[in-house]
C-alpha cells in the first residue's frame, strides 16, 4: 500500500491535472485513441526537450537557472499529461 505521505513534487504533478481539466474539461473525449495521447504527450515532451536545448545554449547562469525552472514547469506538464492517460486507460478521470 502507498504511503499517504506525497512527496511535493507529486502533489504539483496533482495540481497540474487541476489545471488541465480547467482548461479541457473533462470527461475526456472517449474518441481519444493511443495516437491522440501519444500526441499530447509528445508535444509536451517536445517542449521540455526545447527547454533542455535551451539551457545548453544559455549566455549565462542566470539564463541557465531560468531554462532550468522552465524545464522543470515543462516536465510537470510532461507527467500530469501522462497520468490524464493513463487515468482514461483505467476509465478513473474526472
Amino acid at each position: 500500500m502507498a504511503p499517504d505521505f506525497k512527496p511535493p513534487v507529486l502533489l504539483e504533478v496533482s495540481a497540474e491535472r487541476a489545471r488541465q481539466d480547467t482548461k479541457f474539461p473533462p470527461p475526456p473525449r472517449p474518441d481519444h485513441s493511443v495516437t491522440d495521447w501519444l500526441a499530447i504527450l509528445t508535444e509536451e515532451g517536445g517542449e521540455a526537450a526545447q527547454e533542455a536545448v535551451e539551457i545548453r545554449w544559455a549566455s549565462d547562469a542566470g539564463e541557465a537557472s531560468r531554462r532550468t525552472q522552465l524545464l522543470r514547469a515543462e516536465l510537470i506538464q510532461v507527467a500530469a499529461v501522462a497520468v490524464a492517460w493513463v487515468e482514461h486507460i483505467d476509465g478513473m478521470a474526472t
